[in-house]
């Protein structure tokens, strides 16, 4: 494939030292002893020096050859020269290139193709848990250069998640809470989910000048939130909706004892330390921005 047509003398060249050593193995595989094997054989010593020679000369093309590989598609760096070669020796059948994935992307565990293959659509990204999201491109298709089909994954799988990003925080206000964490993937839930305890929490700080009682009144909220949430998993649920549900009760539970603190410390000004020192989600021009101190 993409190999040989890369490194055409370098394949003839190896063919050749391929075909010498196999044809020597032969004849020393009839002979009992590796001196009669060897002995008296005309040139073989030279022989072997310029099959290493040759091999050196392949290797660091072959060096070359990957490195550009991993210039051209980054998370290449990620696999081992092995695993990049077994990539680039079957670019042209996905399902072999499927094993490495989880290497090159944090939890893609395989891409959902086209039954038969045929077209090589790529219709969605499978976590390791088999949670499954669905590529917004139509046209994706596994064809190609490796490398080249693989970046338009990766910015599917950006754009997919930005579109669901933004999607998911139009209908947060829009729904009930613990029904909207089931209707989207884990990543939109826990993302969105912080966006708006962190604007909301905002809004407390900024309101205890006029109100203070508006720490205390939003802890009171985040006690109902997580008792709907309990409600929620002692409820029917599929595994992974119960694993979204279970994560977004932890980072629920951090985030009621952060309002305590800020509420016990009476805090009411956002530039305060107390405040200042969280990990905090904004949402800025459909994209979100972490920030911490």
């Amino acid at each position: 494939g993409d190999i040989k047509r890369s490194l055409h003398n370098e394949c003839t060249m190896f063919e050749a030292v391929d075909k010498n050593f196999k044809s020597l193995m032969k004849k020393t595989a009839k002979r009992n002893l590796a001196l009669k094997a060897t002995l008296g054989v005309a040139g073989l010593l030279n022989d072997l020096r310029r099959h290493n020679a040759t091999l050196d000369q392949i290797q660091k093309q072959l060096n070359k050859y990957l490195e550009t590989k991993r210039q051209s598609f980054p998370r290449f760096y990620f696999l081992s020269d092995d695993e990049l070669l077994q990539i680039l020796a079957n670019s042209n059948d996905p399902n072999k290139v499927q094993p490495h994935l989880k290497k090159c992307f944090d939890n893609i565990n395989s891409l959902e193709l086209e039954p038969n293959n045929s077209s090589r659509h790529i219709f969605a990204m499978i976590s390791h848990e088999g949670e499954s999201v669905k590529f917004f491109d139509k046209n994706l298709k596994a064809q190609g250069y490796v490398e080249d089909w693989l970046k338009k994954v990766q910015n599917s799988m950006q754009d997919s998640l930005q579109k669901l990003m933004a999607e998911g925080k139009e209908t947060y206000e829009k729904t009930d809470r613990a029904q909207w964490g089931k209707e989207y993937p884990g990543q939109i839930v826990a993302t969105v989910s912080q966006v708006y305890w962190c604007y909301e929490t905002e809004a407390a700080i900024r309101g205890m000048e006029e109100n203070p009682e508006s720490m205390d009144s939003w802890y009171v909220s985040n006690n109902y939130q997580l008792e709907q949430l309990v409600d929620l998993v002692r409820g029917p649920l599929t595994d992974i909706q119960r694993k979204i549900i279970v994560a977004l009760i932890t980072t629920d539970v951090h985030g009621r004892d952060i309002i305590e603190m800020l509420r016990d410390e009476e805090v009411d000004s956002v530039r305060d330390f107390s405040w200042q020192q969280q990990l905090r989600y904004y949402w800025q021009s459909n994209l979100v921005v972490v920030r911490q101190i």
